[in-house]
């Protein structure tokens, strides 16, 4: 099931280039972001004007695209109290 979340310890994640971060300033810079930035800015008028069917096609589309790549890209948020 592609929809499996995957527990793994934070200290052994690196991000790579396709990877979204959603964790603390200055990830906005991170070239996995900036493309997931772009994608949503692209459907965003799509998305507003959408119905919810649209919209939870859009946003599927956009985390497909995202997951499909090679590597493929992740969405990485920091759990609290952890550095790195």
């Amino acid at each position: 099931n592609n929809n499996t979340v995957q527990q793994m310890d934070p200290s052994d994640i690196t991000p790579h280039e396709h990877d979204v971060l959603y964790y603390g300033r200055g990830n906005g810079s991170h070239t996995g972001t900036i493309r997931f930035r772009q994608l949503v800015n692209v459907a965003r008028e799509r998305f507003v004007s959408g119905s919810l069917e649209d919209k939870k096609k859009y946003a599927y589309c956009i985390v497909h695209h995202i997951s499909s790549l090679n590597p493929p890209g992740r969405f990485l948020n920091k759990l609290d109290g952890k550095d790195g």
